[in-house]
């Protein structure tokens, strides 16, 4: 597993780690809220009858279930109007480096400044960040190969690209549960298993 993947799978246990406990977090401070008034009622009041306390509890989950879709409702159509927008990024993007792998026109290095640019743009508004990881690493490796061309550097960089793919994939909404490493790869690069080196950094 490349260092790459590790950090994105931190980064990503630990974004859900902080939603889940801003959520309980919430939800505690909500239920102090509701033991305080029921405490309170029952101290100056005196005994409170137990069909007011059911009564009490149950509208209070209630509400709480209802906050509670709600939220995850807005956080739905949010991601669902994010993703709309990525996807075309996405598109582009892959349909710029297929090019430049297979087309039978070469990509002139005022041309790939100039998509590199655009694209850096789009991603900063647009890409999440475990995508945002993913792509800068392969485009710190990309720069890195044109001073060093050594065949190490270039595998180096096919795998650094496979994680990004695996990543917007991921961002996009698959689960790339089924997938391991050297799948995508195998799309661009025949034979891939014979290649000694490639499938050492795919370990």
């Amino acid at each position: 597993m490349s260092s790459l993947i590790k950090k994105l799978r931190m980064a990503y246990l630990w974004r859900r780690f902080e939603e889940l406990f801003s959520w309980v977090a919430k939800i505690c401070l909500l239920v102090l809220f509701w033991w305080v008034t029921v405490k309170a009622i029952s101290d100056n009041i005196g005994a409170v009858n137990p069909n007011i306390v059911v009564a009490t509890i149950a509208a209070f989950a209630t509400l709480i279930g209802y906050f509670v879709n709600r939220r995850f409702e807005r956080i739905k159509i949010i991601e669902q109007q994010i993703r709309e927008k990525k996807i075309p990024v996405y598109e582009d993007f892959i349909s710029f480096v297929i090019r430049m792998m297979i087309g039978k026109e070469s990509v002139s290095e005022d041309e790939l400044l100039t998509f590199i640019s655009e694209f850096n743009q789009k991603s900063i508004v647009w890409l999440s960040d475990e995508s945002i990881i993913a792509y800068s690493e392969w485009i710190q490796n990309l720069r890195t190969g044109t001073e060093d061309k050594t065949v190490e550097n270039t595998v180096q960089n096919l795998v650094n690209f496979e994680d990004l793919l695996l990543q917007f994939r991921k961002d996009i909404g698959h689960s790339n549960d089924y997938l391991v490493k050297g799948d995508i790869l195998r799309i661009f690069i025949n034979d891939l298993d014979k290649y000694d080196l490639i499938r050492k950094k795919l370990k």
